[in-house]
């Protein structure tokens, strides 16, 4: 019997890549400051991403800019 190909809607591969990327984020941050403080990071104004939240940056493919902002959040150095 031949197998059925599996479709996958349109977009499909951008999610999966961006829910990889929000959880070595929040595995990172959890790791070093604990889960309470990696779920305010994701839902609150980040002045590393010019006042958007981690979350959009992360939807809007700007991955390098919220891997950056975790690890500032990390090593405790925004100076703003």
């Amino acid at each position: 019997m031949a197998r059925a190909e599996i479709v996958l809607p349109d977009g499909y591969a951008a999610f999966l890549g961006g829910l990889k990327r929000s959880g070595r984020c929040w595995t990172m941050l959890d790791d070093a400051e604990g889960e309470h403080v990696a779920h305010a990071w994701f839902i609150a104004a980040n002045p590393w991403l010019g006042y958007d939240t981690p979350v959009t940056a992360i939807r809007d493919d700007r991955f390098k800019d919220a891997a950056t902002a975790t690890q500032a959040v990390i090593d405790d150095s925004f100076s703003g």
